[in-house]
């Protein structure tokens, strides 16, 4: 696997640096993951983790990617990017200002966002909003969304996503305690930010055709919420949305225990969205 680091210097300019380095040694802010290491694709792939995701987890969500000929941006999340939001404001700064470097040559761009990592998404929708003067060029380029996993619902959805980042038993019952106290004493810095973040999410999407994965036993998203979500978008919005519910499942791993009917929703989602390289499509099975 062929990996690009990528960091950012104080003076705002961006360096990347190639490496053969094991995929399991991350290193910098955003890590480019090629998927020909001898030419670079049309189509980029922004992939937005899950808090604590394993290097194995990352691996097979590249390696699906890949399978499209996609490359792959890793923008890892952080406990820090959710408990004050304006780590995530830096994250978003910071990326987007990447992607409009001389050197960001991609034609197209594609986002996967998962359980937290949608959180961080959302923050980079809500940048662009604010500054469609800078951002306008970047906004376009995005041509389809897949979210799996929402955290979405209320603090205590939050505040469970959170608990689960650890398998201490007795963590995952305080953590949330804590959280609330936490949220309590923070309001005006993280609840009032996590509201406004939500808003835009919901009534400002971006118009694109969209996939999302969720299940009905997630303790972590409100199922319905995601449902009045559906509808809102539906009612309100003509861009194409597919939605995908599974009765049982779990919280950011449905394409690790319904690999099957996962990949054949994205084969045929990616297949519907315009603009893409026809003869890249439909290489997730191989």
């Amino acid at each position: 696997m062929n990996i690009t680091s990528i960091s950012t210097a104080e003076n705002g300019h961006t360096h990347e640096k190639h490496t053969t380095k094991p995929s399991t040694q991350l290193t910098g802010e955003f890590q480019l993951r090629h998927a020909d290491k001898h030419k670079r694709s049309k189509t980029v792939l922004l992939l937005f983790d899950f808090y604590k995701a394993s290097e194995k987890a990352i691996a097979s969500y590249c390696s699906l990617y890949h399978g499209y000929g996609f490359d792959v941006l890793y923008v890892k999340s952080h406990f820090k990017h959710f408990v004050w939001p304006k780590n995530s404001q830096t994250l978003a700064s910071k990326l987007l200002q990447h992607i409009q470097t001389d050197d960001f040559t991609y034609e197209n761009i594609l986002v996967h966002a998962a359980s937290m990592g949608a959180y961080n998404f959302g923050v980079i929708m809500a940048e662009m909003y604010e500054k469609p003067e800078l951002h306008e060029k970047v906004r376009k380029k995005i041509k389809a969304v897949v979210y799996d996993s929402l955290t979405i619902g209320s603090l205590d959805n939050m505040a469970k996503g959170v608990s689960q980042g650890t398998q201490n038993v007795v963590l995952q019952k305080i953590l949330p305690i804590l959280m609330h106290a936490y949220f309590y004493i923070t309001w005006s810095q993280t609840v009032a930010l996590y509201e406004h973040y939500i808003a835009v999410f919901k009534q400002r999407p971006l118009e694109v055709p969209t996939l999302m994965f969720t299940c009905r036993n997630d303790p972590m998203s409100d199922y319905h919420a995601v449902e009045d979500l559906v509808e809102l978008w539906q009612s309100h919005y003509k861009f194409p949305l597919t939605h995908r519910c599974w009765e049982k499942s779990r919280h950011a791993a449905h394409l690790r225990i319904h690999r099957e009917e996962y990949v054949r929703d994205l084969d045929t989602f990616l297949s519907s969205v315009p603009d893409l390289d026809v003869n890249i499509k439909l290489k997730a099975k191989m």
